[in-house]
């Protein structure tokens, strides 16, 4: 009974210091710090979905004009970025939150990759030259689905979706 009291007595001292830190954090008005943060987020998949309305805006009067080579090259850029970015997937994203979605489609891109080879250091519309650390870095990409396409399964299975 006696060890029950300081456990009401804690609980009554941590919720009047969380009231107290709470009343400190609107004064100093702290919330401003956050919110960058949070309107961030909210705005991200905008910014994302605009992003992609205008790439496939210009690949598509690409293809509707006929320059096929054209709408080709815009398209083989935008999966050399992507493959950069996700060469560093392991690295950043914790194992328990992988998707076994992510290797799917690095298997499916180094399918292509190999079907279609890219030759390195190659630019478009003035973009900066490739160098061979961002070629070092797409390979890893590319060797993650080579991993995945041999009924080697991602760290982690999950999946989304119920």
């Amino acid at each position: 009974m006696y060890a029950r009291r300081w456990y009401w007595i804690w609980g009554l001292v941590g919720a009047c210091a969380g009231f107290l830190l709470g009343f400190v954090a609107e004064f100093a008005n702290l919330r401003s710090v956050f919110r960058p943060v949070v309107e961030q987020l909210r705005v991200s998949p905008y910014e994302t979905a605009t992003l992609a309305v205008g790439a496939d805006t210009r690949v598509l009067n690409k293809l509707r004009s006929g320059a096929i080579d054209d709408a080709a090259q815009i398209l083989e850029d935008d999966l050399y970025r992507g493959l950069y970015t996700l060469g560093s997937y392991e690295d950043v994203v914790p194992v328990d939150r992988r998707d076994v979605v992510t290797y799917s489609i690095l298997r499916y891109a180094a399918e292509y990759r190999r079907q279609y080879p890219r030759p390195p250091h190659t630019t478009h519309e003035g973009d900066v030259v490739e160098s061979e650390a961002t070629d070092a870095q797409v390979a890893r990409a590319l060797a993650l689905g080579e991993r995945s396409s041999q009924n080697r399964a991602p760290p982690n299975n999950r999946s989304r979706g119920p």
